[in-house]
């Protein structure tokens, strides 16, 4: 996901088995939300809260993958699981 990160800072990378249904718009869609919301994970470490974003996009594009595999990411990879507890979603119904 950061692959852009900062020097010596270590890359997150988003678990296998949903990086293989994800398509490339959806890649660049976790991208950016990584980009917006956490930034980075020096700054995850120092309670950094981020911009935070809107996704939106033309319906069945796969706006809620994108959403679980970032919030699965932030939860469970080593690199920003320690920082990350707490995730808000704000969705229609």
């Amino acid at each position: 996901l950061n692959a852009l990160r900062e020097t010596g800072e270590a890359a997150v990378y988003v678990d296998q088995h949903l990086a293989c249904r994800l398509q490339t718009h959806q890649v660049e869609g976790v991208q950016f939300l990584w980009e917006n919301v956490a930034e980075s994970v020096g700054k995850l470490a120092h309670k950094d809260q981020g911009l935070g974003c809107i996704l939106a996009h033309n319906m069945g594009l796969g706006k809620t993958l994108q959403v679980v595999t970032f919030v699965h990411t932030l939860l469970t990879h080593k690199a920003t699981a320690g920082h990350v507890r707490t995730v808000l979603v704000c969705a229609p119904v």
